[in-house]
């Protein structure tokens, strides 16, 4: 007896039995408590539970099942597997014990025809009952029945709620297969259970009581391989002829036979259970994701995957074990059949991506293990960064005899898992609010609401305004009786055409009145599902209280643009599956008044051509206006119509039809239009991925559509505005504007190489270095000017303090005749301060003179400019040096009256001294000093880099300073010289306190009005850098000295670099931000590299799936690190907020699956297609002519017994895998050309000529073939 026929009779017995026939549900659960449908009774919790009233007190059904629990197990036993069919009959409170043991004892024995001497029964340990009906209504022995405790024979939904005794058969194999004694003492492979039979009669209290149920239930559960391999007399549920096909597809594809090795048999039992589990997963929508139920599908399939590179297999394992499943389980299962394709390509694409994955990931465990131990950091590394599954890691590790830190590694997963929480509360992102919290807060008092008052009544379908009664007032979790005006409550009504949150629509506002005041209802939302409608409002004048009559009111126009926007999801959800095919599911959406947005399950980006083809469909089913119908059906009437459920909503026997227009069909509580032409246009935004295999596309409708295409606008007449030429040139002259900017980018860098390695490089210091002159004397009317130094220790020269001193008085002191001896009138005034000093003292530097004041030389040559004067004092010029010594300009740099390339001097006159400082040095007991730069330390030996000088400090005759050697004591900066002497002064009146005491070398004393030279140099003037005044009146902490003030350009000079500094800093911040981002990696992207794409390309692509932060900084990150290489085509598998290097080397390691780019011109032949084929790297024109010839491939315009594929291969442009073979590659181009020959109607179009579809294919390849010119084809056609 094969499965089907076990399947068969199972069903027909109990249906014989006034039983209903339920198919199976989808392995995904409409509980969204549940991961996966677990068990037979999943569909039927509902009515279990008493929560909804059951379509038949009597139901049965053959129920897919998948149980990742024992995954582990799988391949190692005889019996266990993770995808099995589950046989049930079922009882809603109509029969109990006695008939279910009956009957099922009967099917088993008579049915089956299983030999009763070999059948064990075992019941609860206190379940007497049971007892009594086996032996004394079935006629089991006693000696077979045996008690059991609460761990084998009760069964319970949770710690509380409905649970109850159980009783199992069991089948006894035999003493080959272990020790007698039955289940409960026997052996365990002796005994196997294959059918539970659950009396679901109490109900268990929190305390552990239990109470007896209203209604007692039935629900029982055969595994219909344990069956097959009972009857089968098969040790093992993978001999019985469901699995055994598979699996001899396994050891063919493999090349390993079935039970020649036990480790080999263990890998080949696992592809057999995880090929069929995967093939049902996919088929039931299940997509390969890093969470949820597409972890446990991307699990199944690695696992098989490394179980098939264990057996040395490196090929496809996962295409042939789906043609496996959907050949055997085909007929009992009509979706596996329609949705093949799909399946067999999304498990070759799962399979491709951990291609690379295992062999990095098998790489590094393998270092790992040759060390010992696998860490949790180890495993957390591998398992989040490469994709290397925990599970896997801990398989291999146990294979070597290794163990890994299972601890450690939950540890960093629920670090990792709170980073993810928190940054989703920073950004808000997925957060409830206080909303969410305040509504579980508040849970019991609604339950009691519910209970006094009833459920809400929705009005909103037909009404906007509707007449009501406040039934409670809450603020948070607290009930109130009034609410006073700008206080905000919960308000509940008993009736409302609020619309409340759900299904992806968000809440209506709006207002309530009652007589003695008004509320503004933010938002709406359900206390109770389905039941309870919660109003978030504000007293906005009055006072509202409970009991008081209520008139309800939407917002009306915010009601009909969210109407719109949901009827445009159903129809964008419609054209999506059309397009892209029926393997399109929604995962999640968003319905407001200003947009829409749409989550769906598909292995990859959507192309903008093809977006643009679902947005023109969409607009088609609008423009036809088609009529918008709404009704309540049975959920079975709805599923027979095609109307589409999604996994996670509940239904109820009765549902809400949505059909808009004659295409879409689906299960909608939401508000909608009653024509689809009220839409009005529909613009699709965008498209993006929010994670593995799942994406968003967000769309406008109606005036938000018209606006945006206005703001579009808007913004191309700039652009052309800008670019000078006609908006529908803006395209072209981007381009040309790019290809201008590319030559010259190329321009600019080849001339930035040529002088980079042609230049020469100066070995030594550069010649002629110049210093910038002071800036312009400006004397006040009211003050004399202040001499400041630019730095400290700037060296200056002063002039003497004496009635008739002029710049000549000065020997080879330099003046600009044009500057000095223009006319008396257009000089400047003296100060009053200066006025009575002679006639020689006037100023020279006016107030609008821009030039700078040049300072006295007695050596031949240019002169240099003077810095601004420090601190200087009265007293005669010494010996015609008060500045500093001349130096060298560079060349090229003419002059004029200033020497051979010097420039045009101007005179100083410091009409009045500055005025002198006090300074006060504590090491001198706090004598007063002169001012100036300090000089070196007594025990500092002089530089012998400077120039030599004799014992007064003077530069010995005929020696030249080379550039950056400083004056006689001075310290070196640079290559900038000081020589400039720093002489002590007395501010007038006061006498100036030096150390210089009186001698032979000092005759008199300092009087007013006084220059006394520092000690060590009489003649010249030039101060001994010993000399302790001088050295005292340096600026520093020793001598108390200040040094000089910043000018006012200065300061804005300080104030600039200061700014400069700061904004340097943080954009380096910044920078570093965008390289290496806070947190760790996100969610799993996949992002498409198509063939030609440049490195820009490529970052914006990163940039735009969120890989990394900017494209720009990536793009600088990759010159400045040596570049990526070569950017290989393909489709990377990569995770959000990654570091630039991170992603680099994802870029330099390869895409996980690589493209090929196909390009079929029109007019090819099949041999034209394949020569095309056969050029690309790794392909075969013959193995591709031997796939479209060989039959496997056909297309639905293809007449019977024709295998000949020419002209049924479309031509277009198609990206295909590294890992798609030929007959994959045959089947794209066949399954594109029935996709447009639907479009355009081709069966509808042969009809006017006379001809089969396949005979208008083959005429339309013959005018093609022949026509040269469009003109051609009429004429060439009517002669065929």
């Amino acid at each position: 007896m094969e499965g089907a026929e076990i399947r068969r009779r199972f069903i027909r017995f109990f249906e014989d039995r006034e039983h209903k026939v339920v198919p199976s549900s989808s392995l995904i659960p409409s509980d969204p408590t549940l991961l996966l449908t677990g068990a037979g009774m999943n569909q039927f919790k509902p009515y279990l539970l008493g929560v909804q009233e059951p379509p038949c007190p009597r139901a049965v059904t053959a129920q897919k099942v998948f149980r990742a629990v024992d995954i582990e197990n799988v391949g190692h036993t005889d019996r266990h597997l993770t995808f099995f069919e589950m046989l049930g009959n079922f009882s809603f409170g109509d029969y109990f014990k006695p008939e279910a043991c009956r009957w099922a004892w009967e099917l088993v024995t008579e049915g089956y025809g299983i030999d009763p001497d070999r059948l064990w029964v075992t019941v609860f340990e206190t379940d007497d009952e049971s007892i009594e009906i086996w032996a004394n209504e079935v006629g089991v022995p006693r000696e077979r029945i045996q008690r059991r405790g609460e761990a084998d024979n009760f069964w319970a939904m949770g710690p509380t709620g409905p649970c109850g005794p159980c009783s199992e058969l069991y089948y006894d194999r035999g003493p080959e297969f272990g020790e007698e004694g039955g289940p409960a003492f026997g052996g365990e492979e002796r005994y196997v259970e294959f059918w539970n039979l659950v009396f679901m009669q109490y109900n268990r209290a929190e305390d552990g009581a239990l109470t007896d149920l209203p209604q007692r239930n039935i629900d029982t559960g055969a595994g219909l391989e344990r069956i097959l391999a009972l009857l089968q007399g098969e040790h093992s549920v993978f001999e019985t002829d469901v699995l055994r096909r598979i699996l001899a597809v396994a050891e063919a594809t493999t090349g390993r036979e079935y039970g020649a090795d036990a480790k080999a048999d263990v890998s080949l039992r696992i592809l057999a259970d995880h090929g069929r589990a995967m093939t049902f997963l996919l088929a039931d929508g299940v997509l390969p994701t890093n969470e949820g139920r597409g972890y446990v599908l991307r699990r199944q399939i690695r696992r098989a995957v490394r179980h098939a590179r264990l057996l040395g297999f490196e090929g496809e394992i996962s295409g042939p074990l789906v043609d496996a499943t959907v050949e055997t389980m085909g007929e009992a299962y009509p979706d596996l059949v329609r949705r093949h394709d799909f399946v067999r390509q999304m498990a070759a694409r799962e399979e491709a991506r951990f291609g690379e994955t295992l062999r990095r990931g098998l790489d590094l465990l393998d270092d790992l293990l040759a060390k010992g131990d696998v860490s949790g950091e180890d495993a957390f590394f591998l398992h989040d960064t490469l994709g290397f599954p925990v599970e896997v890691t801990a398989e291999i590790a146990a294979d070597r005899g290794r163990a890994v830190d299972m601890a450690g590694f939950t540890e960093r997963m629920d670090q990792q898992r709170r980073r993810a929480r928190e940054a989703r509360a920073a950004t808000g992102v997925g957060a409830g609010g206080a909303a969410g919290d305040g509504a579980a807060a508040v849970a019991p008092a609604f339950a009691e609401l519910l209970d006094a008052s009833g459920p809400s009544e929705f009005t909103g379908y037909s009404e906007a305004v509707s007449t009501g009664h406040v039934v409670a007032l809450l603020d948070k979790t607290e009930s109130i009786g009034r609410a006073e005006h700008g206080r905000k409550v919960d308000v509940i009504l008993d009736r409302t055409p609020f619309y409340a949150e759900s299904g992806g629509q968000v809440g209506d506002s709006g207002t309530i009145e009652t007589a003695d005041g008004t509320l503004r209802v933010l938002d709406t939302v359900y206390a109770v599902p389905g039941k309870l409608i919660l109003h978030r409002a504000e007293v906005v004048s009055g006072h509202v209280a409970v009991g008081s009559e209520a008139t309800a009111r939407i917002d009306v126009a915010r009601r009909e643009r969210t109407r719109r926007n949901h009827t445009g999801t159903h129809l964008l959800h419609w054209a999506l599956r059309d397009v892209l095919g029926d393997h399109v599911k929604q995962a999640g959406s968003l319905v407001s008044p200003d947009r829409l947005r749409f989550d769906f399950s598909h292995f990859e980006g959507v192309p903008a051509e093809v977006l643009a083809r679902v947005e023109a469909q969409a607009n088609e089913e609008v423009l036809g206006n088609g009529a918008v119908r709404v009704y309540e059906t049975t959920k079975e009437h709805a599923e027979s119509i095609g109307a589409i459920a999604f996994f996670g909503d509940k239904y109820g026997d009765i549902v809400r039809v949505v059909e808009a227009g004659d295409r879409s069909v689906e299960l909608c509580g939401g508000t909608h239009v009653s024509a689809l032409g009220m839409i009005g246009p529909i613009k699709v935004l965008g498209e993006s991925s929010i994670g593995a295999n799942v994406r968003r596309i967000e769309a406008l409708t109606a005036t938000a559509t018209l606006a945006h295409i206005g703001t579009e606008e808007a913004r191309l007449r700039k652009a052309a505005e800008l670019l000078r030429v006609a908006p529908h040139e803006v395209p072209e002259s981007i381009e040309r504007l790019q290809g201008k900017v590319k030559e010259l980018q190329e321009e600019l860098d080849a001339a930035r190489a040529r002088w980079r390695w042609s230049a020469p490089r100066p070995t030594g210091p550069r010649p002629g270095w110049r210093w910038r002159s002071a800036p312009t004397c400006r004397p006040r009317a009211s003050r004399p000017p202040r001499w400041r130094a630019r730095r400290p220790g700037r060296w200056a020269a002063a002039r003497p303090a004496t009635p008739n001193w002029s710049p000549a008085a000065v020997p080879g002191w330099r003046t600009s005749r044009r500057r000095w001896n223009r006319p008396a009138a257009r000089r400047s005034k003296p100060s009053p301060a200066t006025a009575g000093d002679g006639a020689g003292a006037r100023s020279v530097c006016g107030s609008g003179s821009r030039r700078r004041p040049r300072v006295p030389s007695d050596r031949p040559g240019p002169v240099r400019p003077a810095r601004r004067a420090g601190r200087s004092v009265d007293g005669p010029v010494p010996d015609g040096r008060p500045g500093r010594g001349p130096r060298r300009h560079p060349p090229g740099r003419g002059g004029e009256r200033g020497g051979p390339g010097g420039r045009r001097s101007a005179p100083v006159a410091l009409d009045r001294p500055p005025r002198a400082r006090r300074r006060s040095d504590p090491g001198r007991g706090g004598r007063t000093v002169g001012t100036g730069r300090g000089p070196r330390p007594a025990d500092r030996r002089p530089d012998p880099r400077r120039a030599p000088h004799d014992r007064d400090g003077a530069t010995v005759a005929g020696h030249r300073r080379r550039p950056g050697q400083g004056p006689p004591g001075g310290r070196r900066q640079g290559r900038r010289r000081r020589d400039a002497p720093v002489l002590a002064r007395r501010p007038p009146p006061e006498p100036v306190m030096t150390d210089i005491p009186d001698g032979p070398d000092n005759p008199g004393a300092a009087g007013p009005g006084d220059l006394q030279p520092a000690e060590g140099s009489p003649a010249t003037g030039v101060p001994d850098r010993g000399d302790d005044a001088v050295r005292n009146a340096g600026s520093g902490p020793a001598g108390g000295g200040r040094r000089g003030r910043l000018t006012r350009r200065g300061r804005i000079v300080r104030g600039v670099l200061t700014i400069l500094a700061v904004v340097g800093l943080g954009a380096g911040v910044w920078v570093l931000r965008q390289v290496n981002p806070a947190g760790g990696p996100g969610a799993e992207v996949a992002v498409d590299v198509e063939p030609g794409t440049s490195v820009a390309g490529v970052a914006a692509r990163l940039d735009a799936k969120h890989v990394i932060r900017s494209a720009r900084i990536f793009r600088l990150y990759l010159k400045l690190t040596g570049g990526a290489g070569a950017i290989q085509a393909g489709e990377y598998e990569l995770r959000t907020n990654l570091s630039m290097g991170e992603a680099k080397a994802a870029l330099e390691r390869g895409p996980s699956i690589r493209f090929q780019k196909l390009t079929i011109p029109e007019g090819l032949t099949l041999d034209q297609i394949a020569d095309r084929v056969g050029a690309l790297p790794g392909r075969s024109r013959d193995r591709f002519l031997a796939a479209a010839k060989s039959g496997t491939v056909r297309s639905k315009w293809q007449p019977p017994g024709n295998t000949n594929l020419e002209g049924l291969l479309f031509p277009d442009t198609y990206l295909i895998t590294d890992k798609e073979d030929d007959t994959a590659i045959v089947r794209r181009l066949v399954d594109r050309f029935d996709q447009v020959a639907d479009q355009i109607g081709l069966g509808a179009a042969a009809v006017p000529t006379g001809l089969g579809p396949y005979q208008l294919i083959v005429g339309a390849s013959l005018v093609e073939s022949e026509a040269k010119v469009n003109e051609d084809r009429p004429l060439i056609a009517s002669v065929i």
